[in-house]
């Protein structure tokens, strides 16, 4: 027989996990009297279109929470947001669905934490004229931090003005800072000024620590006065940082990975740069704008990632929605047995803790100015209380990049990377879904309802013994939907609880801990009751050493060849039997790779009944690790 080459391709994904960044507010948003929103107005609550239309289109200033999805109808439409509002989603669950934010001459506004997208609607231009976002008029002093905008894969979605602007900003506007946004999936991501003679000498516009993935273009496009941009992650664009129209922008700090111009300007109307320290994954083929001196008249070294290799790893870690917690703005008080609770219609500002903190709401305090009064709500000194992902008032833990609660009272330490389900599993019985919110990557996996369906990963481990994995979940029935876990084709003698976690859009992490080979290793989990699994979202490798391994077979080799290991008959019609002295595991691939069974033996067994004929590839591992891979065929009967 022929020995062909086998390759087995691994990818490992190392993640450094940092500490929470700073989220205060810099940038020109500070400039001009500063950005403070709704702080001092009432604290509400919009779960419906029209709960949010008239709460933010009222000249009352208001703290507005947002939960749940809110849509209007197929129709869509947009929320025309007056002066004075901070619009805040609750954990990560506030969805605008055709629904987009319009802020024209209007100033002091916040947004927050909130996703939006105008996907589902026939003719997207009908809402802001296709923009998620549109500041203009004369609007100042906007910030918008922590929130998600998106709309179809570019590349699956060819007509480039189907939508127009995640975030656009356009005539005499200013004062503006866009923080800890993640773009994505989109082909013109935003402007700063709407033409090249449209100019404003005050439109000072920071853009810090964005994520933009598969944005192509304008990332963004800017237009006269002054621009910060820093921090940013750029990844999959055409021609992402374009100049124009004599602007002076400070480019600064920013990672730009797989672009054909990653900063530029063109030839008819050119602007100017002051560039600091950018990482571009490839050369440029486009000169550079001119050089210029930006202005930029704040202090921003709180905030500043400095080392810009590590802006790749932190700002997908910590952009987006959910990544700031809910506990919303609360004046919290100790009464005499030490319990915090709060009063709903605070003057505070948003509570901005660390991810995974929810509110204290033991014994809050009713918004009832006669029971304060006679002291029945013991409202007195105040205090801050959140609890942490742990439940420990004021603790310490969070939640590390696999969705863990780390730290604190845990003694948890973090995982070490994470991997997207849809990416790194090698087979699943269901589809990748994306309707329930929440859900980390480009997708989750929702394995079919019935007992056995399962989901495969490989695994690999550079030494053999005991390794963590996590798996992110959504469970949102009111059952446990256990996994059973085969290792290395055999099955282990407990179940992985994965317990109900609230709703589908409600995700979690739950730990399990195998005794791994080193190198390659196959786990299976199988559906045990006819629920079928919770969708599962993401893996995280969290002992060192641990990686994603290669599904695919390419070719054959000899690693090493096994002793007294006999395989015959080669070809065979019914089944083919392997003996081997003690243990070992065996897999079937199809020539393209694909993996078609798996099991584990000792001594002898028959395998193949179910084959049809062809050619396949068999490999066998003992239990020590070595390996060898075999070509096998099954003839007609």
């Amino acid at each position: 027989m022929k020995k062909l080459i086998f390759t087995t391709i691994a990818m490992l994904v190392t993640t450094l996990l940092h500490a929470q960044p700073n989220f205060d507010l810099v940038g020109f948003a500070t400039q001009n009297g500063g950005t403070t929103g709704g702080q001092g107005g009432t604290v509400v609550t919009a779960k419906t279109f029209a709960e949010l239309k008239s709460y933010a289109e009222s000249n009352t200033k208001y703290i507005i929470n947002v939960e749940g999805t809110i849509k209007n109808g197929t129709t869509g439409g947009k929320i025309q947001v007056k002066s004075n509002k901070s619009i805040i989603g609750v954990g990560s669950t506030a969805f605008l669905s055709c629904v987009g934010i319009e802020i024209e001459n209007q100033n002091n506004i916040i947004i927050q934490n909130i996703k939006i997208s105008l996907v589902g609607l026939s003719d997207p231009g009908t809402v802001n004229g296709g923009d998620c976002i549109v500041i203009m008029g004369t609007s100042k002093n906007v910030w918008v931090d922590h929130c998600e905008l998106f709309s179809e894969d570019p590349d699956k979605q060819p007509i480039v003005g189907k939508y127009d602007g995640l975030l656009d900003i356009r005539d005499q506007t200013g004062f503006i800072t866009v923080s800890w946004n993640y773009f994505h999936d989109h082909w013109k991501g935003g402007l700063v000024g709407a033409g090249d003679d449209d100019l404003y000498a005050d439109r000072k516009v920071t853009y810090h620590h964005n994520y933009y993935n598969k944005v192509k273009l304008r990332v963004p496009m800017y237009r006269g006065a002054t621009g910060h941009f820093f921090n940013n992650y750029v990844k999959d664009a055409n021609s992402p940082t374009e100049i124009r129209a004599g602007t002076c922008v400070r480019v600064e700090k920013n990672y730009y990975e797989g672009f054909e111009n990653a900063i530029y300007t063109p030839n008819d109307s050119k602007g100017y740069t002051e560039r600091i320290d950018n990482y571009l994954s490839k050369s440029q083929p486009r000169a550079f704008p001119g050089d210029c001196k930006a202005n930029i008249t704040y202090d921003y070294s709180k905030v500043l990632t400095t080392k810009t290799t590590d802006v790749k790893t932190i700002v997908p870690q910590y952009s987006g929605v959910g990544k700031i917690g809910a506990c919303t703005a609360k004046t919290w008080y100790k009464d005499s047995d030490g319990d915090g609770f709060g009063d709903p219609n605070s003057t505070q500002s948003s509570c901005l803790q660390p991810t995974g903190y929810v509110e204290d709401k033991t014994d809050l305090c009713p918004n009832d100015a006669n029971k304060k009064a006679a002291g029945q709500c013991g409202c007195g000194v105040a205090e801050t209380v959140c609890l942490d992902c742990n439940g420990v008032k004021n603790g310490t833990a969070t939640l590390d990049l696999c969705g863990r609660c780390i730290g604190g009272t845990t003694t948890k330490t973090a995982c070490s990377s994470v991997g997207e389900a849809e990416t790194d599993a090698c087979a699943f019985v269901g589809i990748t879904e994306t309707k329930n919110a929440g859900y980390k990557g480009t997708s989750y996996l929702n394995v079919d309802n019935a007992v056995g369906t399962s989901i495969t990963f490989h695994v690999n481990a550079n030494t053999t013994g005991t390794a963590t994995l996590s798996f992110r979940y959504a469970n949102g029935g009111t059952v446990d939907r256990p996994a059973q876990i085969n290792l290395n084709g055999s099955n282990l003698p407990s179940n992985l609880s994965l317990p109900p976690t609230g709703t589908f859009t409600d995700w979690k992490a739950v730990d399990i801990t195998l005794n791994l080979l080193a190198g390659q290793n196959i786990i299976k989990l199988v559906s045990a009751t006819a629920d079928g699994l919770p969708n599962i979202d993401q893996i995280g490798y969290v002992s060192a050493g641990v990686s994603k391994g290669a599904c695919l077979v390419t070719a054959v080799d000899d690693v090493e060849t096994l002793t007294n290991l006999f395989v015959y008959p080669n070809p065979f019609t019914h089944s083919i039997r392997i003996s081997q002295n003690g243990s070992f595991t065996f897999q079937i691939f199809t020539l393209e790779g694909k993996e078609i069974e798996i099991g584990k033996a000792e001594g002898t067994i028959e395998i193949g009944q179910n084959l049809q004929s062809g050619i396949y590839l068999l490999k066998i591992q003992s239990i020590s690790g070595i390996s060898k891979i075999i070509k096998i065929s099954k003839s007609a009967h």
